[in-house]
């Protein structure tokens, strides 16, 4: 972890992070494809569109699901915002991402901590509950919190 003024960068997928159980997993699905290489093979080679432009397809063709994604985003941002925000602090986190992804060649993404919509527990959209992570790391997250206490 690297603390840069009030951001907090967290890499993920370190090989320490990965705990004895996920280590297990992850062998017995290499062995498993080794194993069945036709079927891994079949799966995936039908799905040969990139993921962004399955996205803007999917978009273009429903422009109402998309509007009451944003719709809904936007209620719980405004839900989850406090009244004593600090405009000025997220703006700043804001701004490191852009030098820190410039800077190191890496596309960061700032992440909600806890995050806004997640099923055990909901997030303040706030500076302290925001950290910058790598945009593939954040997809893999998606609206899960594992705390570490």
């Amino acid at each position: 972890m690297l603390i840069v003024g009030y951001v907090k960068i967290v890499y993920i997928a370190l090989p320490t992070c990965i705990t004895k159980h996920t280590q297990k997993k992850i062998e017995t699905t290499k062995r498993w494809r080794r194993a069945n290489p036709a079927y891994y093979n079949n799966r995936y080679a039908k799905s040969s569109e990139p993921s962004k432009t399955f996205t803007k397809r999917w978009k273009s063709k429903n422009p109402d699901k998309v509007a009451l994604l944003v719709d809904t985003r936007k209620k719980v941002l405004k839900q989850s915002t406090p009244p004593w925000f600090e405009h000025d602090l997220v703006n700043t986190i804001y701004r490191k991402r852009d030098e820190l992804s410039r800077l190191w060649g890496v596309d960061l993404t700032v992440d909600h901590v806890v995050p806004l919509q997640g099923k055990k527990v909901c997030g303040l959209h706030c500076w302290i509950n925001l950290q910058l992570i790598e945009r593939k790391e954040n997809g893999r997250k998606h609206n899960k919190y594992e705390s570490s206490y």
